[in-house]
């Protein structure tokens, strides 16, 4: 069982309608790592006979470049994946 979110963001880029160059990364994705921090500390709480992976990826924005690595590299087969709950933004 994977459990991934993305630390990185796009930071400065072209303006949105205001004129705000500034891509705040609460949402993308501050909220994600958080999230992911938070589960992590409840399943160490929790003792559990499955192997649980906390990944903190990283170049998502450039082409998912981290999820491409643990891919190719697994640290787990993958075939013995049996779930993924990728956490990218979320609601307010």
């Amino acid at each position: 069982m994977i459990y991934t979110a993305h630390w990185d963001h796009l930071g400065i880029g072209a303006p949105d309608s205001r004129g705000d160059r500034i891509y705040n990364g609460a949402r993308d994705n501050a909220l994600g790592i958080a999230s992911l921090l938070e589960i992590a500390r409840l399943w160490a709480a929790t003792p559990t006979d499955r192997s649980i992976v906390f990944l903190a990826l990283t170049a998502e924005e450039k082409g998912l470049l981290g999820s491409e690595y643990y891919a190719q590299q697994p640290l787990y087969p993958l075939e013995k994946t049996v779930a993924v709950y990728n956490m990218d933004g979320g609601s307010t």
